[in-house]
């Protein structure tokens, strides 16, 4: 049984792709610095949330990063692989979830992705014909 319905419509990204976006507040975990963002939702992520480089930089997540022995490898569509600088961050979604989540970024990233990590906690549906993303919510949500 689902209390709610969250939808976000789906909008031209950076790189001028129709996308699901969802509006997400993040915050430092030291620091208390947050910011809100437009993230792409991307199911080819498995992640939880890749940041931009500079958006790392901006929050200072460098401060409470993860340490290296636990940071992703990524690997790109041509076969690069990259470590993900990985941080616990404090999110909000609608205000209606918070919680933790990992932020993983690499050098001279310019993506904002919200990944699977993230989506696969919820039932998630991609509407394409209506140009809109929704997370159903169950009874019991607060915490992500």
């Amino acid at each position: 049984m689902c209390k709610k319905e969250l939808t976000w419509p789906y909008i031209t990204d950076n790189f001028r792709f129709m996308a699901p976006m969802m509006k997400l507040k993040l915050t430092n975990l030291v620091t208390g610095k947050g910011m809100v963002f437009n993230g792409v939702v991307d199911t080819g992520f498995d992640g939880e949330l890749l940041l931009p480089w500079k958006t790392y930089e901006t929050l200072e997540l460098f401060k409470c990063e993860i340490p290296r022995k636990y940071w992703s490898i990524g690997v790109s569509v041509t076969g690069e692989e990259v470590y993900l600088r990985g941080s616990y961050v404090n999110i909000e979604i609608n205000s209606e979830l918070t919680g933790i989540a990992v932020a993983e970024t690499y050098i001279h990233n310019e993506r904002f992705l919200v990944g699977r990590g993230l989506l696969e906690k919820y039932v998630s549906k991609l509407d394409g014909p209506n140009k809109v993303f929704s997370l159903k919510l169950p009874v019991n949500i607060g915490k992500l």
